[in-house]
């Protein structure tokens, strides 16, 4: 049979070991927020990153939209017959 001093002992032993496992606990949330806090700068750095060079690809595709624009403008009957013959290229291969 356990005593009352026997309980009193178990639970002050099981006081200890939930402070420190709650210790541990809180100096890993410290640790993986602190580490978080690089990862959060540098992705933010290659978003603009991104964006940059996406602001880049756009001024691209309107420059070259632009060009073909003009090509249709001077010649349209060849733009519309290369047209009509990669639809023809492009369904046959596709009918294989």
């Amino acid at each position: 049979m356990s005593t009352k001093a026997d309980e009193g002992s178990k639970d002050t032993g099981l006081h200890g070991e939930l402070e420190a496992l709650r210790r541990e606990v809180a100096g890993l949330r410290a640790r993986r927020s602190a580490a978080a806090a690089p990862r959060s700068a540098e992705a933010f750095s290659s978003a603009v990153g991104e964006m940059a060079m996406t602001d880049e690809l756009k001024a691209v595709m309107e420059e070259l939209a632009e060009s073909i624009e003009s090509g249709i403008a001077k010649r349209p009957v060849a733009y519309v017959l290369g047209a009509l013959l990669a639809g023809i290229l492009i369904g046959r291969m596709l009918s294989r």
